[in-house]
């Protein structure tokens, strides 16, 4: 059993440290939205994608030696958590977990907080970006006025946004 622990505990350090990777990454992407520079955070989503399909196997990883532990602790594999194993573990191993546990509840809380930032500044650029096509739009196409005769009163624009040649 302490073979399978220790496994687990590998596993468990390179998820943290995987997590840790992708919130320096979430943070850059933010910088990058803020200020706007789409190659670097085309590059940033990449990254991104990456560390999560790594994340992925390491997850895969982790849940196939929880399972192997329910064997030794008589229980379901869904019940295998953090929390179960440390409380059911003898020193340092015990430990060990709820530190694990203490930095995986603190990095997830990160990555909702940055990606919510995140997700704020991507909407906000799109309504800002919607206002600016509608502005044009209006500009472009003005709305025809109806005089009380029902006549179509004829605008005459005033000002270019665009320098016609030719």
């Amino acid at each position: 059993m302490n073979t399978l622990l220790d496994n687990l505990s590998e596993v468990l350090k390179e998820i943290v440290e995987g997590y840790s990777v992708l919130v320096d990454i979430l943070q850059r992407e933010k910088r990058f939205i803020i200020e706007n520079s789409l190659n670097e955070l085309h590059d940033c989503i990449k990254q991104k994608e990456t560390m999560i399909l790594k994340l992925k196997m390491l997850e895969d990883s982790r849940m196939s030696l929880s399972s192997r532990l329910a064997g030794f602790f008589e229980a379901e594999s869904k019940d295998i958590t953090l929390s179960y194993i440390s409380d059911s573990t003898v020193e340092p191993y015990s430990s060990i977990f709820k530190n694990y546990r203490s930095k995986l509840l603190s990095l997830t809380q990160t990555i909702r907080d940055v990606n919510r930032e995140n997700k704020n500044f991507i909407e906000l650029s799109m309504d800002t970006l919607k206002e600016s096509f509608k502005f044009l739009n209006d500009m472009a196409n003005p709305r025809p006025i109806y005089l009380s005769s029902g006549v179509v009163h004829s605008q005459v624009q005033r000002g270019r946004m665009v320098k016609v040649t030719g």
